[in-house]
């Protein structure tokens, strides 16, 4: 019996960077396995970004018609829904975001597919990143990438997939934004969604929550470029994301503690008043014993005055 092999779906997404988008997409088209698809989606870009997508797939009609489509969304719909869209328009078992102004390595698709073909539990596979463009620098400073000596590029090198750094990814993230996921474990999870910080690390957080696991690929298979500050940057919304997060964790650990001191007065107040309350009892039920008595003495006292009377 052949087993069917995995699919893998690529997605494009796009928004006025049509001045790199050529390079992107031959990234796509040179990788040495192909996927079952690549979806380009433009989320209504004002730039001359139709007329690339255009040209792009004019130059092979041939090899990209039954690979390569292009959608045009009728009004700007943000990262979250688009990202969402894209999903849904397509079907591999695999599927993996590479944005519009980066560059895959042509070994991205096989390297990736293996990993996670070669791993039935994992959910996720992340690999390290090359950082290019006038502004790696100052990405490659934050993030402590070393300089490659043959190249202005920057080697940035992932974490390996630890329990403790499995446990604390919500805040210090690991995984990329281009990661090939299963489709199986978007679904579970219930896919993108609005959050403060980047919607990838949300997603990817709730994936290893649900027990997925992640799959390393200690290679270089994207190339991140830095261009413009302001360039939606991913490791500086991370960064942001984390600090509101780890704000918010203290807030919520002082909060904890404030309430665990306030139950434990709660608690030692209620002790105290059970124990009061007993002994309160004790002296009430003694001082109804001491009034019956008196009383008791007191009938037997009138009674014997009226016998003497007599």
């Amino acid at each position: 019996m052949t087993l069917r092999q995995s699919t893998v779906s690529i997605i494009v997404p796009n928004y006025n960077y049509g001045h790199f988008l050529m390079e992107a997409l031959q990234s796509v088209a040179n990788q040495d396995e192909a996927p079952i698809e690549v979806l380009i989606i433009d989320d209504c870009s004002t730039d001359k970004s139709k007329e690339v997508i255009t040209e792009f797939l004019d130059r092979h009609p041939r090899d990209y018609a039954n690979i390569f489509r292009a959608v045009y969304n009728q009004r700007n719909l943000g990262i979250v829904e688009n990202f969402k869209k894209a999903v849904e328009l397509t079907t591999g078992d695999y599927i993996a975001f590479i944005g519009a102004d980066n560059r895959a390595h042509p070994s991205f698709i096989r390297e990736l597919r293996s990993a996670l073909d070669n791993n039935p539990k994992a959910g996720v596979a992340y690999f390290d990143m090359l950082i290019f463009g006038p502004r790696a620098a100052d990405l490659a400073g934050r993030v402590k990438a070393e300089k490659l000596t043959d190249s202005d590029a920057y080697y940035w090198k992932f974490k390996e997939p630890s329990p403790e750094a499995i446990a604390n990814v919500r805040t210090d993230n690991f995984i990329n934004g281009s990661s090939m996921y299963r489709r199986r474990a978007y679904n579970h999870v219930g896919g993108y969604r609005k959050t403060r910080g980047p919607e990838d690390m949300d997603l990817f957080a709730r994936m290893l929550g649900a027990g997925y696991e992640p799959v390393y690929v200690a290679k270089p298979l994207l190339e991140y470029r830095q261009h413009s500050a302001a360039q939606a940057n991913t490791a500086l919304l991370l960064e942001e994301a984390v600090n509101d997060l780890k704000a918010a964790l203290q807030d919520s650990q002082s909060w904890t503690l404030k309430l665990e001191q306030d139950f434990a007065a709660l608690k030692q107040w209620t002790t105290k008043l059970e124990t009061d309350n007993h002994v309160l009892r004790g002296i009430i039920k003694e001082r109804n014993a001491q009034i019956a008595a008196l009383k008791s003495k007191q009938s037997e006292s009138a009674k014997d005055g009226k016998s003497a009377s007599k």
